[in-house]
């Protein structure tokens, strides 16, 4: 399989993203951890009947979890999963390091009352502030669920089509991440890359995250169930008749009740009543809106946003890049 860390995956994904996207210099990047490990931040009812419903799930079972809308939103593609909130823009939770960038005197007179405080720095010193601002949330009880999953003995894996870069600066934000899913359980763009190319598909199957893409990325030949939003990933199961392995994600819904249909929907599948009841328990004891610790500006989401539509380019990139360095050499 070709080593994911390949710079020529880099250039190869390049050609699906956002045009004029800027990727964030990493010595303005702030990553201070904003919730410790361990740290679930909510003693809540909803919360506890998460964790419990997770412990209950059974040991042994091997679940992949998709990342962006699945168990992260953003206000770029959320639509009424947002929860719009003045802590939105609370201190600690946006994504510079001000204190390191130039101030424009001109546009602190000019923006100066406005928030965020980007308003007050040039785009022209620092061209990533050109992309769009994106806010983040984690959906209500994701944190509770996984951490009893673990608890309970399941292996979780993560499958995103997201770029590696932007996942290491989530687990720097939320050390838990690296907890929940250890290194060698993680495959984004460019793992999924390698597996795609590795099975003979185009570049752009990699969307997909079919089974054999999985057990070629995570080298496991058993997952029990994918957890993902995507009408792309349901197609392609759909297409290889494997419907049943998936769990798709309700579209994004007010009330934050997404995690405990997913835990009540695994219990269903897996024969587990205990767990099903803690799941159905948290569903209806009362959802949580999340907490200020679980929503901050994610400064990689748009830089390395894999747009669906795009992902023919990627196998012709591939090939235009290995052929230019050829040449050159």
């Amino acid at each position: 399989m070709p080593a994911p860390d390949d710079t020529d995956f880099a250039e190869a994904l390049a050609a699906c993203r956002p045009d004029g996207a800027v990727m964030p210099a990493a010595a303005y990047v702030d990553t201070t951890p904003l919730l410790a490990e361990g740290a679930l931040h909510s003693a809540s009812a909803f919360e506890a009947g998460l964790r419990e419903a997770g412990r209950r799930m059974g040991s042994g079972r091997r679940i992949v979890f998709d990342l962006d809308d699945t168990l992260l939103n953003t206000d770029f593609t959320a639509k009424d999963g947002w929860y719009p909130d003045p802590l939105d823009d609370a201190p600690g939770t946006d994504a510079w390091r001000y204190a390191a960038m130039q101030r424009s005197p001109w546009l602190t007179l000019r923006n100066g009352w406005r928030l965020p405080r980007r308003h007050t720095y040039s785009p022209r010193v620092h061209p990533f502030l050109n992309n769009p601002r994106i806010r983040a949330q984690w959906r209500p009880g994701v944190f509770a669920f996984l951490t009893g999953l673990r608890e309970g003995g399941a292996e979780l894996y993560l499958a995103s089509a997201t770029a590696r870069a932007r996942w290491h600066y989530l687990g720097t934000r939320y050390p838990l991440l690296n907890a929940l899913f250890p290194q060698g359980n993680v495959a984004c763009a460019e793992e999924l890359l390698a597996a795609a190319l590795d099975a003979g598909e185009a570049g752009g199957f990699f969307y997909s995250k079919t089974p054999d893409l999985l057990r070629r990325a995570f080298c496991s030949e058993k997952i029990d169930t994918i957890v993902d939003d995507s009408a792309f990933v349901a197609r392609a199961y759909a297409a290889l008749g494997e419907e049943k392995r998936l769990l798709q994600v309700p579209p994004g819904d007010p009330h934050g009740d997404a995690v405990a249909r997913v835990a009540a929907e695994l219990a269903r599948r897996f024969g587990n009543k205990d767990a099903a009841a803690a799941a159905s328990a948290a569903l209806n004891g009362g959802r949580v809106k999340p907490l200020a610790a679980h929503r901050f500006e994610d400064p990689y989401y748009y830089p390395t946003l894999h747009i669906p539509e795009r992902h023919n380019r990627v196998a012709d990139a591939l090939k235009q890049t290995r052929a230019e360095r050829r040449r050159r050499s």
